[in-house]
């Protein structure tokens, strides 16, 4: 048990609820100090990985285009959070985080994937 577990439960609970419309990979991967999450969006590769430190946390989004081709790409998006002392709010703080900046970045996947196609 590492002194993430808590919230990383937490996490976790919403991402399950969160991605549910998502073509999810596989069940979470969960790390000491990340959590790793894998889904298909319009056939593309999106990793969401949680880093979670002593004093700031990472919140890192990648997409990745064209996985076997020689047009292969990678879009990339990471957010970093000052950690809040309070365990209860971190987790709130590192969610209300991923909810302002996931919907940006799938526009952005989605977008950059019809201009490829172009």
């Amino acid at each position: 048990m590492n002194k993430y577990d808590k919230l990383q439960r937490e996490i976790k609970k919403f991402l399950k609820e969160y991605l549910t419309e998502k073509q999810i990979v596989s069940k979470p991967i969960i790390y000491d100090d990340r959590i790793i999450e894998e889904i298909y969006v319009d056939n593309v590769l999106i990793i969401i990985n949680i880093i979670i430190g002593e004093h700031m946390s990472d919140i890192i989004l990648d997409a990745f285009f064209g996985g076997n081709s020689e047009l292969y790409e990678n879009q990339s998006i990471t957010i970093r959070l000052h950690n809040i002392p309070n365990e209860e709010m971190q987790s709130v703080n590192i969610i209300k985080a991923f909810k302002e900046i996931y919907p940006k970045f799938e526009k952005m996947v989605k977008y950059y994937k019809i201009l490829k196609e172009l």
